[in-house]
């Protein structure tokens, strides 16, 4: 920017055959010396110096060149140098916007797609009379070869920006309902584009700067399904609405699926109780992949009075006991929040001493459960038992703080290593590992098991990602209710469990044994 002082490096290179024994620099602006240097150091054949200058540049910083040139020393002694000189001109500066764009949000209205951002112009000269601000369809890939030049520029205006100056912007974007319908989404840039003359003077030509902002548009305008409350063997019809704009008429296809099976299920756009309980219903545009949620609570047969529904999005509470004040054990964990759909789980496993924080202030919620950590609760629950057997897991030491739960549970059977010698104590459990170790655990305490022979509930979406060994353990943690899903009709068998999983799933655990 002019007026602003700028440092400007200057490399000498030797590419000749013999040792230079120094030279001068000298570094003009504009055919102005503004800097000079003398040097006695030698430079090898093929070896290269820098050298910085500094150096504050004029009101008007367009077209200024830099130039340097260099004269090799002949003798030191002397200070003689050769006639010849090197000179090297550097590329004349320009004056011009440069363009950042931040902070894109989307939205939509009746009357379709809208774009808020902002942009900034951070370069040395105001806006050009040609600068236009363009959103511009770019994605999925070659969705733009499908239409026209004018028809992919979804939103084009001319932009007048001071050097520094920023403006917030909410704009239409014309989106075509072609351009979702095969893809459910599109990607959209937004770019300054700005004329510049060519170094060659072969003309001028429209180019986009580098700075632009990409986003997606996808889903119709305000979609919303009504919660749903439905007796045990008995259906509702789904009530979704939606406002898709005259452009998007006649894309109004809808898939529905529910959190927890073993609660209800969907048959031909209904909600179908199964059993008493809570779960979550998602409704899915078919043609843009927009998801919105809502209630479902399943009511015993003749029951008038239904639970209260649960928040979508989260597991089914169980009934609460703790009025979320300073003595709930949640609150000596600044990583905690009362108020999450894992409160009760987390406060019956605190509660009870099955579970610790992972320091004095955090209990890591989101974190992944350890092997180590999961036959440790267990050996809690189970009032830490005393065990003689020999420890054949090399990788667990005597006189750790989970070394005498590993060796009860393999004792018993509830848990086995990868081989005789490994039992991997620090290796995350998946939510798969877990249904297996707690049926063999139910097992050991004589717990009847017999929903391990139980079909999984239609329309799981990743059943078929449970790994054969685990089957039977999952068809029984589900049709116990021990698991639930996270969302979507998904068991999400391969995922780790994290610890607030694992103590909800726990405290349901427990219920079985009263």
């Amino acid at each position: 920017v002019g007026s602003e002082t700028v440092t400007v490096q200057v490399t000498v290179a030797n590419n000749g055959m013999n040792l230079a024994k120094g030279y001068r620099l000298s570094l003009y602006a504009d055919g102005t010396l503004v800097g000079e240097l003398e040097t006695d150091k030698a430079l090898s054949p093929n070896a290269t110096m820098d050298h910085s200058f500094e150096y504050t540049l004029p009101a008007d910083v367009n077209g200024l060149t830099f130039h340097a040139v260099a004269q090799e020393r002949r003798d030191p002694e002397s200070g003689e140098y050769y006639a010849d000189i090197h000179t090297f001109t550097a590329e004349p500066l320009t004056a011009g916007a440069v363009y950042v764009i931040e902070n894109v949000e989307t939205y939509q209205t009746t009357d379709g797609f809208r774009a808020k951002f902002k942009v900034t112009n951070t370069g040395n000269a105001a806006s050009g009379a040609t600068d236009t601000l363009a959103i511009t369809l770019c994605g999925p890939a070659n969705i733009a070869d499908q239409f026209t030049k004018e028809q992919i520029k979804l939103y084009s205006a001319r932009v007048s920006l001071a050097i520094g100056a920023s403006k917030e912007y909410d704009v239409p974007v014309s989106i075509l309902p072609a351009m979702m319908e095969n893809y459910k989404f599109v990607t959209a840039s937004v770019a300054v584009e700005k004329t510049y003359v060519e170094r060659s003077a072969e003309g001028t030509e429209y180019l986009g700067t580098p700075e632009y902002a990409d986003f997606d548009l996808t889903g119709p305008m305000n979609m919303a399904v009504e919660n749903v409350t439905v007796g045990v063997g008995q259906s509702k019809a789904i009530n979704c609405t939606m406002d898709l704009g005259d452009a998007f008429n006649g894309m109004d296809d809808v898939t529905y699926a529910v959190d927890d099976l073993s609660v209800a299920r969907v048959e031909n756009g209904k909600v179908v109780g199964v059993k008493a309980g809570q779960t979550t219903l998602y409704a899915t545009h078919a043609a843009t992949g927009a998801t919105v949620s809502a209630a479902v609570t399943v009511t015993a047969a003749g029951n008038d009075k239904p639970d209260a529904p649960v928040t979508p999005n989260e597991p089914a509470e169980e009934e609460k006991t703790c009025d979320h004040g300073e003595g709930c054990p949640l609150s000596a964990f600044t990583d905690l929040d009362k108020e999450s759909w894992y409160h009760d789980g987390v406060h019956w496993a605190l509660d009870k001493g099955v579970m610790k924080g992972v320091s004095d202030s955090q209990f890591d919620p989101n974190g992944n459960t350890s092997r180590a950590m999961l036959v440790t609760m267990l050996y809690r629950m189970e009032g830490e038992p005393e065990s003689k057997s020999a420890m054949d897991f090399a990788d667990v030491p005597e006189g750790q703080w989970y070394t005498e739960a590993v060796r009860w549970a393999a004792e018993n059977g509830i848990v086995n290593g990868y081989s005789e010698s490994s039992f991997g104590p620090g290796d995350a459990v998946t939510r798969e590992q877990l249904a297996a170790i707690l049926l063999r655990y139910a097992g050991y305490r004589g717990l009847d098991t017999a929903k391990a022979e139980t079909a999984l509930p239609e329309g799981c979406a990743d059943a078929e990602e449970i790994s054969a060994w685990a089957l039977e353990a999952f068809r029984w943690a589900v049709s116990e209710g021990i698991i639930k899903g996270v969302g979507k009709n998904r068991l999400s068998p391969k995922t780790d469990a994290t610890r607030a999983q694992v103590a909800t799933m726990l405290m349901r655990y427990d219920e079985l044994k009263k």
